[in-house]
């Protein structure tokens, strides 16, 4: 979600790290004005889907919503505050709000990593959600399993960002390039992204592929013993 970096003014071969040979930075946006809208028109959909969505499950009565719902209005929740988090980066470029390298921009650049990791979080606690349920022969999962996954969306993107700032503030590693939130855009620097940014999202999405596969797994095992079921009553 880079869509804008900043360059001294009057030097554009140069990238937000040396800002200061010229402190005055200006915004140039990776995508056109025509791009821009485009986005903005389908993420400004997008939020009120999720808003709608997220309605219904609150006029729900409490008895329908059950855990899986709750984890699933977490995911809609951590969506919404990404898309709050796309929606403001792109219109930056015309609002030239917040410039990187200010205060805001990182405090933005934080809470876009925040709403990034929490957004996958939720998903593996949804894949999770399903593997306890079909892997427990059907059975929903109880209250005593909604802190844990509680735990998992919002506890964990926390401890991700603790180690960024660690990084990015106080350890310094030879061959690990800080992750320079608010520096280059509001978000982190491109160098940094493989570590901080796809490597997370890279170990989210295996342990979903694995929880799918294992879901999968337990369904078709489950079918195959209800028709060998079925087959033994009609002998």
């Amino acid at each position: 979600p880079v869509v804008a970096s900043c360059i001294p003014k009057d030097q554009s071969n140069l990238f937000c790290s040396e800002l200061e040979l010229s402190p005055t930075p200006i915004v140039i946006c990776s995508f056109g004005e025509t791009e821009r809208i485009f986005y903005l028109i389908f993420g400004l959909l997008s939020v009120v889907a999720i808003t709608l969505a997220l309605l219904v499950y609150f006029l729900l009565p409490k008895q329908l919503l059950n855990i899986h719902g709750k984890v699933v209005v977490g995911n809609f929740i951590s969506c919404l505050m990404f898309l709050v988090f796309l929606m403001i980066t792109f219109s930056s470029c015309w609002t030239s709000w917040p410039l990187p390298g200010s205060l805001s921009c990182m405090v933005l650049g934080y809470f876009g990593y925040y709403s990034t990791m929490a957004m996958f979080a939720w998903m593996f606690a949804l894949c999770l959600d399903l593997f306890c349920t079909f892997f427990g022969s059907g059975r929903s999962s109880t209250s005593s399993q909604f802190p844990l996954y509680c735990s998992l969306g919002w506890g964990v993107p926390p401890i991700l960002i603790l180690i960024v700032i660690m990084f990015d503030h106080i350890v310094h590693t030879k061959g690990i390039n800080p992750p320079g939130v608010g520096v280059q855009s509001c978000f982190l620097h491109e160098d940094s992204m493989n570590i901080f940014l796809n490597l997370p999202i890279f170990i989210f999405l295996t342990m979903n592929a694995i929880l799918y596969i294992s879901t999968v797994f337990c369904i078709y095992r489950t079918r195959s013993s209800i028709q060998k079921s079925v087959k033994k009553n009609k002998q």
